[in-house]
This record gives C-alpha cells, structure tokens and sequence, in this order.
C-alpha cells in the first residue's frame, strides 16, 4: 500500500501545478477582459509588436521565481504534512477511500489557508475569484468582518496547524529539518531586512531647501480637521495644524500629471500644453521653466518620487535629477495586472520577496504593494543626496485613489475603503515627515503639503466618480494646501488660490527673482503675511467626460486613443484622442463664492453659490442678473479661446441667461463688432 503512495515531490509538483493552473487562468482571463475594455491597455493590442520582446524576458523571470517559490511552498507543506496524514490514514482503516479522503480534506484545508491570508493581506488581489479559492472555500473579503465568513478559513486553519503539529511530533528527522529550515528562512529574511533598512537620515545642515508632499486624489472633506470631525489622518491633520493653511486651494485640472505640470510650471494647462493625462511630450510647450529647473541652476538637488506612473510620467525632463518611480510604460500597465499570484503577494510584503521581484518594485498597482518598503525605498535614495547644496525633494503619495484598495493592516481600519486608504497615506507621510525632522531638513526648508486634486466618489456602486471627469461634486477640484517654512507662523486662509501660485511663492520665499510674465500664478507671499490681494480666478476644466460614450463605444474607440513609443515603452495618448476629447471638455470659472459650469458641446451652463467652509452645500445662484452673467462666461470663453459668440448663443437658448440680453443693457460680442 505505502508504495502506491506519491512520492513527495511528485505532491508537491501536482499540488504547486494546480494552484499556478488557477492563479495563471485567473490572471489571463483578467488580461483578456481588460485588453478588450480597459483604454490603455485595449490601445496596447496595437503595439504588441513593439513591445512584447522587452516584456517576454522579464515576463518569464517573474514566472519562473513564481513557479519556484509555488513548488517550494507545496514541497514544504507536503513534507510538514505527510507523517500525520499517513498516521489518519491507517487509523481509519488504510483504505483507498480513507486515503483519498483525508488527502482531499487536507489539500483543501492548505489551499483555504493560503487564499484566506493571501486574501486577508492583499483584499485587492482577484484571486479570491480562482476556481481553487472559491472551490476551497477561502475567505473572499476580510472587511467587514462577517462570523460566518470567517468560519471555515478558521476551521481549515485548526486542521492545518493540527496536521503540522502532529507530524512534528511523530517524526524527529522532520523536527530537526523543520527547526533548520525555518531558521535559515528567518535568518535569510530578517537578515535581508536589516541589510537594506535604511538608517536615520544623515542630518541636512544647509538651509533653504524646499519640500513638497503631495497627497494623491486626497478629499479636503475626509481630513475631518473642523472641531466637530474625527482625525481620519493624524500625521497630516498634525502638519496642517502647525501650517498656514489655505482652506480654499484649487487645481485647474483634476488630473495628476496635468495638475503637476501646472504645478511645477506656474502656468495654466491652457499655456504649458499638458491638459490629459499621458499627454503627449509635442504638446508641451516649449518654453515651460520647471521649478526643478530654476532650483537645479542655483545650484539645488532635484529628487522626485512616487509609487504610481500609470498616468503621470514626470521625468528627468521635469527638472528632476533622481527619480524613485516604479518601472514607467507598458511594464506598468500589463505586468503588474498579469503576475497577481499567491506566493508573490506574500512574498512581496517582504524586502527579500519585494527584491525578487524588480519589476513590481514600489508599484502602487500591485495588489502586493507594501507602502512600508516603498517608503524605505525613498528614504534610502534620499540618504545618498549631497549634503553640500540645498535639495528639492518632491514626494507623491498615491494611496488614497480610486479603485481604493490597500493591504493590510490599513484595509482593517473600516469598512470604508477611502478610510483605510487615508490612513495607509498618513503612515507613510508620517513616517517621511518624522525622518525629515530628525534630520534637520525640516527645519531648513519650504515645506509645502499639497493634494494634486480631490475626488467625488460617493462609496460602492458609484462606476463614474466625478474624478476629473466633470464639475458634479467640488471635491474634485479642491486641493489640500499647508506651508511651512522658517519665521512663518501657523495660520489660515479663506482667500481663493490655485495650485499654479506655489512656482512664485516657493521662489519668492527662498529670494529667488521669479519672471511674472512667463507664469500665470501670483506670490502667496503677501497672504501669508496677512496682506490684503486682488481676488484670484480659478479656470479649471474637465478631462473625458465618460458619460459622454456608451460602454460599448468606449470599447470600440479604445484602440484608437493611446499609442507606445517603441524606443523607451512610454505610453502616450494620441493626437487624435486629444481632440476628440477636447470637444467634451467641461468648463469651470471660480470667482469668490460663485461657481460657473459650462458644457458647450451639451449646452448645459450653471451658476452655483457655495460656502468656502462646506462646499458640497451649493445652492443655484439666481440672484445674480444676466450681466453678471454674461461677463463670467465671457471671461471663461475667452480664457479657454472657446467662440464667445455661439456659447452666448447656447447659454441664452439653455436659458441661463435669460429672455433677453437686451433687457439687462448687455451687448454680444459680434454685436458690439458692428
């Protein structure tokens, strides 16, 4: 009887090809579907050509340690298995039926364990939808806690820990290879970790450095800081509290990289030429200055990093000497959807596991992404920066953004996975924020905490969050923005700014010359100093109204949007794609309290009236006559270089602007030609 039993590697390799089968098939069929309705990556099918050989090499590298440490694992459990189910066997008679049963009851058992914790450390990952999860019966989502979905993952967890346990017992070579293995494995990993843990920061003596956070997709209305709110991110609400802060901050594009570029250019879309994500280099404009510039012949060091490039491909070009960034392009898109395997995730929330893997390194698309390293990471390559010349060190933290998954612990924190993503980004601000003080830099610089945009996604359910896509919720376009800076004292302001003033504020306050006429931002300088100021205008526009195509539009029209430059592997959107979706812009004019919305190709034009302090409490502004008005459209037309005459037209047939324009003594501009 005992030699018809498999041999154990033959188990292992039977037990680690089923579950690659299922992971691998779950990948695939994911790949597929997203090749045929996700835009960038139904663009790639195009360019496969161009591409695929770069890919194949990592691919299969990343396959192969897969398969290694699948087999490794199953090797492992077989063997810390074996001799306890061989002694159930025979006390239950050594028949065929006995031992088929309690093989099948313990591979499912191991199987429910290793999808349970897979699933508990990294809820983002698809595989609770494998055909080996849900035959096991693993835990499908750990929030919120439900009993009785816990029940069976907790029973396969008893019957595992006893069959381990009882083997340990029965057999002492198992013992003594177990307790050496183990030790090599803790000594291998812990020894790795310590290895590449990053010290403390050597302290930074020279002053005026500057420092940027930001703070992806971050929703001001989460933040909580009004007495009566709960503190959702302690670190950052403890940083805002000692800033001057402005409550009333807004970008003009809520999207990444446009919002960085207005950013770090002091200038509108409308005038740097990045008005979309992935946009094109031929559109920016040849004469944007870039604040890593400016500070880079003054002789600073210029560092940038992030843990997201999908959608925001800052490089060297920016004004950036170092750069910590996941691999950029099409590695991005295709591998980090494609390697979403059980051992890798748990692996990868080690630093060894995370160094097996280069590709997926820091890469926030990852379902295996650990915030921890990436932060270690950043904090390294910070370390290696000169400490004879100022630095400017621009950090983008993009945890907290749609789809809002994380890893545990930060996914058990609520129910509320915008919640739990909050609270993964103040750990890591927290922690960088921390690692700056001990080290002076603090101290000795312009630090400027900032969210690119917000978000208007309203929970569950909601497909087309209003995420730069239109004007529905005013969160997507209100900005989280803190100074601080040497001799400058905590404060607030109620006062409207923009994203674009930070290029001649961080200048001026370091007593550089800033050209005003090559920026369209003004100094915060005079507010910061209580100084009264003209009152500023936000333009701001939309990027693709989604709403705009049908589903299955959008699945036809992919392909023709995005293309890759085969010499580096960027993904780009393509002209055509930019004026097809410059026809759906939607149009937005902030002045004081009032906020206009305009949808030319639609029609559509809003007057509304907020409240600087609650501003998802709008209420439609009609007190304000047709002159004012008109002059608000006019001014957005003519910033937008949109035809004044023919949205004056649509605005008085929409009736926005009443009857009669000739009731209210206002002219139109062809009008007032003649």
């Amino acid at each position: 009887m005992s030699a018809r039993r498999p041999r154990p590697w033959l188990e292992a390799v039977l037990l680690a090809a089923a579950l690659l089968a299922s992971e691998l098939a779950c990948d695939v069929g994911f790949m597929l579907d997203a090749f045929g309705r996700a835009k960038v990556l139904g663009s790639l099918q195009q360019e496969a050509g161009s591409v695929a050989g770069g890919l194949a090499t990592t691919a299969l590298l990343m396959l192969a340690t897969v398969v290694t440490l699948t087999l490794v694992a199953c090797r492992g459990w077989v063997a810390c298995s074996r001799p306890a189910r061989a002694a159930l066997v025979e006390r239950l008679g050594g028949g065929r039926a006995a031992r088929l049963a309690v093989h099948a009851g313990a591979t499912l058992a191991c199987v429910n364990v290793l999808y349970s914790l897979q699933q508990f450390v990294a809820p983002g990952s698809r595989l609770r939808e494998s055909w080996a999860a849900m035959l096991s019966g693993a835990l499908d989502r750990p929030v919120p806690v439900q009993p009785l979905a816990y029940a069976v993952p907790t029973l396969a967890l008893v019957i595992v820990a006893s069959l381990m346990t009882a083997s340990l017992v029965l057999s002492r070579p198992l013992r003594r290879r177990a307790a050496a293995w183990g030790a090599a494995t803790v000594l291998l990993v812990a020894g790795w970790s310590l290895a590449t843990a990053p010290g403390a920061l050597r302290p930074f003596t020279t002053p005026g450095n500057v420092v940027m956070l930001g703070l992806d997709s971050f929703q001001d209305n989460r933040l909580a800081l009004r007495p009566a709110g709960r503190r959702l991110a302690p670190h950052i609400s403890a940083f805002l509290d000692d800033s001057f802060r402005f409550e009333n901050a807004w970008t003009p594009l809520a999207r990444t990289y446009p919002s960085w570029i207005s950013i770090l250019t002091g200038r509108w879309p409308t005038r740097d030429g990045v008005r979309f994500n992935l946009a094109p280099d031929a559109q920016a404009a040849p004469d944007n200055r870039f604040l890593g510039d400016e500070l880079a012949a003054a002789g600073f060091s210029t560092f940038h990093a992030t843990d997201e490039t999908r959608f925001s491909i800052i490089r060297p070009q920016h004004g950036f000497q170092s750069l910590v960034h996941p691999p950029m392009g099409v590695s991005d898109f295709v591998l980090a959807n494609l390697f979403d395997c059980s051992l890798l995730n748990l692996a990868r929330r080690t630093a060894l596991g995370e160094a097996l893997f280069p590709a997926l390194r820091d890469n926030r698309a990852s379902p295996s992404y650990d915030p921890e390293l990436w932060t270690r990471h950043v904090l390294s390559a910070i370390d290696e920066l000169p400490r004879d010349r100022p630095v400017f060190l621009a950090i983008h933290l993009c945890g907290d953004h749609w789809p809002f998954s994380t890893s545990a612990p930060w996914s058990l924190c609520s129910p509320d996975p915008v919640e739990s993503c909050i609270a993964m980004v103040d750990d890591q601000a927290g922690a960088l924020l921390d690692a700056f003080r001990a080290a002076g830099l603090l101290q000795r610089s312009v630090t400027v905490m900032l969210s690119d945009h917000g978000d208007g996604w309203r929970g569950p359910g909601d497909q087309l969050n209003s995420h730069g896509d239109d004007f529905t919720s005013a969160w997507s376009n209100r900005i989280v923005l803190g100074l601080q800076a040497p001799g400058l004292a905590a404060g607030r302001s109620d006062a409207l700014v923009r994203s674009i003033d930070l290029y001649p504020t961080v200048l001026e306050l370091l007593g550089r010359p800033v050209d005003e006429a090559a920026i369209d931002g003004r100094s915060l300088v005079p507010l910061l100093r209580g100084e009264p100021q003209a009152p500023r205008p936000l333009y701001a526009e939309s990027e693709l109204d989604k709403r705009q195509y049908s589903l299955r539009q959008l699945i036809e029209r992919n392909a023709h949007w995005y293309s890759v430059d085969p010499a580096d592997g960027l993904v780009h959107i393509r002209e055509d794609g930019c004026r097809e979706f410059l026809a759906t812009r939607h149009y937005m004019l902030v002045e004081g309290d009032l906020r206009l919305i305009a949808i030319p190709y639609r029609g559509d034009f809003e007057l509304l009236r907020f409240d600087v302090a609650l501003p998802q409490h709008e209420r439609v502004a009609d007190e304000v006559g047709a002159a004012e008005r008109t002059a608000m459209l006019r001014r957005l037309a003519e910033h937008y270089a949109l035809p004044v005459d023919e949205l004056l037209a649509a605005a008085r047939a929409d009736g926005f602007l009443g009857p009669s324009l000739a009731m209210h003594g206002v002219t139109t501009g062809s009008a007032a030609r003649r």
